[in-house]
């Protein structure tokens, strides 16, 4: 899989929208260099680490860890422990940010040897920022998001043709929450066997009308979401597009809301299947039993995944409240 962008090209670019007209030479002694390594950053001659980059951030007011909490929570935390320019605030981002991947399928997506990835998960050497950006964008598909968290993203024109194309994606995500069935069921064995893609069939597989689908389709294309593999839709991208912010919410709330619905009318119909517990708690524990419930349902859904592809299944989980209160799942600190 390539990067949807040049992460050498980004990297300098970014250096540049950071320094935003300064003097490089006033600004590389700033930083504690004798010579000019704002030039050689600008021209390529050298690659900076990410922690150079991140005290470059700093000079100039701009804080790395708030520009990484936006892809991991985690990174306000890390902060407290590690000064954010350090080589180990770095390493213990990328650690976490790739404990749920294989490390041969980062390093081979991320263009780096296995050796050279587990050297950097160890901090023997330190990241450059083009290294750092790959690992970003193959571990959470957001490295625009990041980039846009430290300069102006119109600054970087390397990523413009790859924001567009997000931004694409993500349309569609808000606008045809049904998209993550579609590309499950796409995979499905019955959808392969067809004789050619048919909008009613999927319409009513995924519960949908069949102009929906249309439309869909037509989208999902412009979007590199699919294409066509002889008369069969594949998939082109990823599974689920990752949003961000008051998109990210307004996608979580149509994706949620049509699920629900579709969930109903299924169980409504005969072909799903419902249980119910009506309950009572203190108001801090809603925030416990909803960990408890995702926790043991992702590893059942991972345990589910791996097992084949026979059926797309559906599961919806409703915590609501009955009396005239407001349960509030807010993140904990």
């Amino acid at each position: 899989m390539a990067l949807p962008f040049d992460p050498d090209r980004v990297t300098l670019e970014v250096v540049r929208a950071l320094r935003a007209g300064r003097s490089q030479r006033a600004l590389s002694m700033r930083l504690g260099f004798s010579s000019n390594m704002l030039y050689r950053w600008e021209s390529g001659r050298r690659t900076p680490r990410t922690e150079q980059v991140f005290a470059l951030a700093r000079k100039v007011g701009v804080d790395p860890a708030e520009a990484l909490a936006r892809l991991h929570a985690s990174a306000t935390a890390t902060a407290r422990v590690h000064p954010v320019d350090s080589p180990a605030f770095v390493t213990t981002w990328l650690v976490e940010a790739c404990a749920a991947f294989p490390v041969a399928d980062i390093a081979a997506a991320a263009d780096l040897s296995r050796q050279s990835l587990g050297r950097l998960l160890r901090g023997e050497t330190s990241a450059t920022f083009s290294d750092f950006l790959a690992i970003v964008q193959v571990t959470t598909r957001m490295a625009g998001d990041f980039v846009g968290g430290l300069v102006d993203p119109t600054q970087v024109p390397s990523l413009a043709a790859h924001l567009a194309l997000v931004a694409r994606q993500r349309d569609c995500a808000l606008h045809h929450p049904w998209m993550p069935g579609l590309m499950l069921l796409l995979d499905h064995p019955r959808y392969v066997a067809l004789p050619a893609h048919d909008d009613a069939w999927v319409a009513h597989a995924l519960g949908i009308a069949t102009d929906d689908v249309a439309a869909g389709v037509a989208a999902f294309e412009t979007a590199r979401l699919v294409r066509w593999e002889g008369a069969h839709l594949v998939r082109a991208g990823p599974r689920h597009v990752m949003t961000m912010g008051r998109q990210s919410m307004a996608v979580y709330q149509a994706t949620n809301t049509h699920y629900a619905d579709l969930a109903s009318r299924r169980i409504a119909d005969g072909t799903g299947m419902m249980s119910y517990t009506v309950f009572h708690c203190a108001d801090e524990a809603v925030r416990d039993m909803a960990d408890a419930l995702y926790g043991g349902l992702r590893t059942a859904f991972n345990r589910a995944m791996a097992s084949g592809h026979e059926r797309v299944g559906l599961m919806t989980v409703q915590v609501v409240p009955l009396d005239d209160g407001v349960f509030s799942l807010r993140p904990r600190d």
